[in-house]
């Protein structure tokens, strides 16, 4: 493959691309690479570009004869950004001194939809363990101290059945956000009623604050 051919591959992939050759240095980079890691790269060694201990050592076992190593980093750009390295063993060519292609996949937003996942299900946890809390607790006072007092086994009950509507709602919270992921690949083809739409959630916030 002529030279002008592999450049015209690189900058066809949207991931930032590094040819590298036996003394780690960057050959050729893709405009993505460039605007990542600077317009200046090419001819540059790759431990000054990037300087990741994860990296080198994956390029430094590829270069030393593994077929392929991968590795995870993160670099602040304007923001924190995580990417999955690729590095990958590339024969000789005539036309080219790179040894090794190393691929740079941006998983930020995978990174951060799995944190607010982690997130999402603490919160939805602590929020569920507090009404079971309070109901636990209700049952036992029934049992014991309040058990002939039938003032305080009516307050209890209305306490309990606030809790356990509190739970069904969490509940119905995490089916309809299980239904939403199940099918967030489907475009949607139908037509909302907006006002409509606004009052019922009006509604169901009004019966929620009474």
């Amino acid at each position: 493959m002529t030279t002008v051919a592999t450049a015209a591959i690189l900058q066809a992939l949207p991931d930032p691309v590094l040819l590298i050759d036996g003394k780690k240095t960057i050959v050729s980079a893709n405009d993505a690479a460039k605007n990542l890691l600077g317009a200046q790269i090419e001819g540059r060694s790759l431990v000054l570009a990037l300087r990741q201990p994860e990296v080198l050592d994956a390029v430094n076992d590829v270069l030393g004869g593994e077929d392929h190593r991968s590795a995870h980093i993160s670099l602040m750009t304007s923001v924190r950004r995580s990417f999955d390295i690729q590095v990958t063993t590339l024969e000789a060519a005539a036309q080219s001194n790179a040894r090794a292609v190393l691929i740079m996949h941006d998983i930020t937003a995978a990174r951060n939809a799995e944190q607010m996942r982690a997130d999402f299900v603490a919160n939805v946890s602590h929020e569920l363990r507090s009404p079971l809390s309070s109901l636990v607790g209700f049952i036992e006072t029934l049992r014991g101290p309040a058990r002939d007092d039938e003032s305080a086994r009516d307050r209890f009950l209305d306490l309990m059945d606030s809790e356990s509507k509190r739970m069904a709602r969490l509940i119905d919270d995490l089916l309809s956000l299980s239904r939403v992921e199940a099918n967030e690949h489907i475009l949607p083809d139908g037509q909302v009623e907006l006002r409509a739409l606004l009052a019922d959630v009006t509604d169901a916030l009004s019966m929620r604050a009474n």
